[in-house]
């Protein structure tokens, strides 16, 4: 997670605001989008539940995710 004040200013805190413990996202998570409205934030991020691997073309692939919400309202320091 970063704060600052501004894109130049980012500081890196070693906290996780995303973990995989719920049966969507059990897999993985990435985020997606950050928006505040109200002294909300809304985090919309994709929940990963499968992936395949197919070994014809090395690649490994997500066969299930769902877009998920979490919300803040200590601005940012946690989410749920």
């Amino acid at each position: 997670r970063y704060t600052g004040q501004s894109l130049t200013q980012l500081q890196f805190e070693n906290t996780a605001i995303l973990s995989r413990d719920t049966a969507y996202d059990s897999q993985g998570v990435t985020s997606a989008a950050l928006v505040e409205l109200d002294g909300v934030q809304y985090l919309f991020y994709v929940g990963f539940t499968r992936w395949t691997d197919d070994p014809n073309v090395n690649v490994r692939y997500a066969t299930e995710s769902r877009l998920s919400l979490a919300t803040s309202t200590d601005g940012g320091a946690t989410f749920v």
